[in-house]
Order: C-alpha cells, then structure tokens, then sequence
C-alpha cells in the first residue's frame, strides 16, 4: 500500500512538475530552479510543498481507513463494572468473548464466558428459543455443542440482570446479578475462531 502511494506521488509530482514549469533534471518534488543573484539554485516553493504534503497526509489516511478491522478480546470485568455504572440501562457494543460453558433454562440456552455461570467475572450470551431452532436448523447442532470453545464475536447490549435465590421452589430475598447480552437473530453473532 505505501508502495503504491509513493508511486502515486511521484507521477502526481511529474504531472505537477510539467503543468507548472518546473524545470531541471533533478528537480524532485517541490523543487524547482529560481534565479538569484550568484547563478541558479534549487529552493522550495510552500506552496507546492503544502500541496504534497496534503496529497501525502490524505493518502496516508485513506491507506489506514482500508485496514481490516482488528478484532481484540473483551476485558469481561471492565465490561462488568461499566454494566453495573449505567444500570439498569445497558451498554452496547460489539464483544468478543471465549465460550467456555453453555446451559439451558426452558427454551433459552446461555453461553458463559467461565466454567461457572455464577462466576463474577462471567459474562453471559441467552439466545433466544427462536436463535436456538434456527442454529439447530441451520447446522444440525444444538447451540451448546456450536458454539463451545469457540471465540465469538457478539454485537448487543450488555446489561445487568437480578438473579434471584430459591430455597424449596420458593424465591429468598437473596440474589446476585450477572451481565447478560441478549440475542435474537444471526446477524447478532459470528463465530471467530
């Protein structure tokens, strides 16, 4: 890429060079021959210098808007501790997350960041039972056995849940919470690696 854009500069300097009079064989860039008072000497022109200056600086810019997107691991805690700042309002985002544990309640099935889902440093993915058929459509696989051990990249709103404590099928006035990110559709999720 930067090799191209010196080669861009260099025919854009000869077009330049030419339309403007720029004389000499060796006049790189923004050089070009003005007479003073003992002989010829090569001196800058600001104003042809400032236009290559710009012509460089932009196609640096639009060298590093082309870049791949750079896919780098979510801090689960940081995201926990932000979730719990902006409670009960959420935070969005795109998370990338390592699943290392998966379980179902009813018809939602949660993917967890850690081995233990009441872990405070995990992070949980619920899928909706509507995601939940169209995986098992789509792949023949239930979401757990899809999406363990993989690292995936999640698009949502992390949120804090309340999670309440039973005893005996009965709720206690004992609870913790956990962040969840919901998902509801395909283009929600993608799987990395």
């Amino acid at each position: 890429m930067f090799m191209k854009a010196i080669e861009y500069c260099t025919s854009a300097a000869q077009r330049l060079r030419s339309t403007i009079g720029c004389t000499g064989h060796f006049a790189p860039l923004a050089l070009r021959k003005i007479p003073v008072s003992r002989g010829e000497r090569y001196t800058y022109n600001k104003e042809i210098k400032m236009k290559y200056i710009f012509i460089a600086i932009a196609l640096f810019l639009a060298g590093c808007a082309s870049t791949n997107n750079i896919v780098v691991n979510t801090d689960t805690m940081r995201l926990i501790e932000k979730t719990a700042e902006v409670a009960p309002k959420g935070v969005d985002g795109e998370f990338v997350l390592t699943v290392k544990a998966a379980g179902e309640q009813g018809k939602v099935v949660y993917l967890n960041t850690e081995l233990d889902y009441r872990d405070r440093r995990n992070i949980t993915v619920a899928l909706s039972p509507k995601f939940v058929g169209y995986i098992n459509e789509q792949y023949g696989v239930t979401p757990q056995e899809y999406f363990l051990n993989k690292k995936i990249q999640v698009k949502g709103t992390a949120k804090q849940v309340k999670i309440g404590f039973f005893s005996n099928g009965k709720p206690t006035e004992k609870y913790y919470y956990q962040t969840h990110i919901r998902v509801r559709s395909p283009n929600q999720i993608e799987v990395l690696g």
